[in-house]
């Protein structure tokens, strides 16, 4: 089984710390000592800053564009330190206290941001700034977002300023570049946005690929063109970009983590889990060095390597991330440093687990809920869902009445609105769920087949699990016909998805269809070529082929 622990100390360490992207990409990289430069891609940012002073806010922007904001801040705030007066590494520094494309929304902490401004405008008042009328164009535009609190109104100002910006200077790439990065947040916060929206990627695509070919070690070019083309419908434009930007930026963990929103389109579980181990390793090896808490890791890495070992059918693998992050939060306490969100990825990743474990048929695995929680006070996005899944199949009947409560009165809260379709279908996923582990088929096809509903009324729902449910169930329940219709298109949605081949492939089992089982089933054992050999699905999938194969 391979531990993540010694994982992290196994990746080489240039993979993160190199001299040139050409000479030495990811896979030939050579250790280099800590006083060598970021590898984080080139840019042109010129300002009217000290020399040394833009030295560090270079780097902070590069920073910036990986969305590695806490390197970002720490380069902005040396810039300060050596020009006090510069206004664009005040810029810089309230730049990264918003994350423009983290969580549904966006992400911000307004109260930092904006203390930032406030302190630039002081400066100014004293007459202590120095800046140009373009450089005030920069901050002018960033004003709204604070101002407005990252809301949506907030956003598109910000979007529709720096678009204004960007025209007045067309000569000017980091204003067309931060444009383009302000267009997508706004986009994301209109109900029903989509990334297969070919009205809004194609021109954002357009402006960014030009970009390309002239700023081709760009970081945030290339980072924003992979978000561009993160869904079923374009990934396959991403997949060149995805490999570069982490030969590119390969210091930042969020580079190197990054290819993985495009393999998962392509069913490219391998590399994607490669990313990931190489992402994690990254971010261990920043803490450390920068002698951070271990909160501080960028745990969002181990999250996708969790999906990965699943999907490649390595739940052993899978077994050690649960335990890599048991083992941090221990030293965390050992420590006495905050956890922070440390718990709520323990409760999500066992669930995630515990589901995949089930559906290949280890019956065996049970996760019963025993950490100390207080569900009846959990916030939307703290882990009700998870805790109700988990308490669910381990027959703690209490804890998951009070789980699916909580996140059916989170459909009812006006500020999530927009998610209530979704979060009333998560409820009666977890009813199907609860009815299915105490026997009860009837029940649990009628509510997965109520979340499955409540998914397509989501134009891009988060998840699909009430329909993946409700397939599964229709073949257990002798419903293979309907079964099979369902699988499929949950495959084009999902490619190489192992659980919807394996449904495919005994949907055509149960209807006769020997030679399109067989051809599932073959499919299924590609992809688990690398599983672990006790997988039970894996050997139903051996015996089929084995027994109808050669017919």
């Amino acid at each position: 089984m391979m531990r993540i622990s010694a994982l992290v100390f196994s990746v080489a360490a240039a993979m993160y710390w190199a001299c040139d992207t050409a000479e030495h990409p990811p896979d030939q990289a050579q250790e280099s000592p800590p006083d060598q430069p970021l590898l984080l891609g080139r840019i042109d940012f010129p300002t009217s800053g000290a020399p040394a002073a833009q030295e560090e806010f270079e780097l902070g922007v590069l920073a910036l564009h990986s969305f590695w904001y806490e390197e970002a801040r720490d380069h902005f705030r040396k810039a300060r330190e050596l020009d006090p007066g510069f206004a664009m590494a005040y810029w810089g520094e309230a730049m990264t206290h918003d994350a423009p494309l983290q969580g549904t929304r966006g992400v911000q902490d307004s109260k930092a941001g904006q203390a930032i401004l406030d302190q630039l405008d002081e400066l100014q008042a004293q007459g202590k700034l120095q800046w140009t009328a373009r450089e005030q164009g920069f901050v002018d535009a960033l004003r709204p977002l604070y101002r407005e609190r990252g809301s949506p109104k907030g956003r598109r100002a910000f979007a529709a300023a720096m678009e204004q910006l960007a025209a007045r200077y067309p000569d000017d790439d980091e204003a067309i570049i931060f444009a383009a990065l302000a267009r997508m947040s706004a986009a994301r916060v209109q109900r029903g946005f989509t990334w297969d929206d070919s009205s809004f990627v194609e021109p954002l695509a357009a402006i960014l690929e030009e970009m390309y070919q002239r700023r081709p070690e760009h970081p945030g070019v290339v980072h924003y063109l992979i978000h561009v083309y993160d869904s079923r419908t374009f990934a396959h434009r991403g997949l060149d970009l995805a490999r570069f930007y982490a030969r590119l930026a390969p210091a930042s963990s969020h580079a190197l983590h990054m290819p993985s929103h495009i393999f998962r389109w392509l069913g490219m579980w391998a590399e994607m889990a490669a990313s990931n181990e190489d992402s994690y390793a990254a971010t261990v090896q920043w803490q450390e060095r920068t002698g951070r808490p271990l909160y501080k890791r960028d745990f969002h890495s181990l999250d996708w390597l969790l999906d990965a070992y699943l999907k490649l059918g390595r739940l052993q693998d899978a077994q050690g991330v649960l335990d890599e992050l048991d083992a941090v939060a221990r030293e965390a306490q050992r420590r006495g440093e905050k956890l922070d969100l440390i718990p709520y990825n323990a409760i999500m990743f066992r669930s995630r687990y515990q589901r995949f474990a089930l559906a290949v048929g280890h019956t065996d695995v049970r996760l019963p809920v025993t950490e100390e929680v207080d569900v009846a006070s959990m916030r939307p996005g703290q882990g009700a869902r998870f805790i109700g899944y988990r308490a669910a199949v381990a027959g703690q009947d209490s804890l998951f009445r009070l789980s699916v409560g909580r996140v059916r009165a989170y459909s009812h809260m006006p500020v999530l609105g927009r998610f209530k379709n979704y979060l009333q279908a998560v409820a009666h996923y977890l009813d199907a769920v609860h009815a299915r582990a105490h026997g009860d088929a009837a029940a649990a096809l009628e509510s997965a087949r109520r979340a499955m509903e409540g998914e397509r009324r989501e134009k891009v729902p988060p998840d699909i699990l009430g329909s993946e449910l409700y397939a599964e169930l229709l073949v257990e329940q002798g419903h293979a016909q309907e079964a099979r219709p369902l699988f499929a298109q949950l495959l084009e949605m999902r490619p190489q998805d192992p659980l919807y081949v394996l449904g495919l492939a005994r949907a055509e089992a149960a209807l006769g269809s020997e030679g399109e089982a067989v051809r599932f089933y073959r499919e299924l054992l590609d992809i688990w070529r690398n599983a672990d050999a006790d997988l039970p699905a894996l050997k139903e999938a051996q015996a089929y082929v084995q027994q109808h194969g050669a017919q």
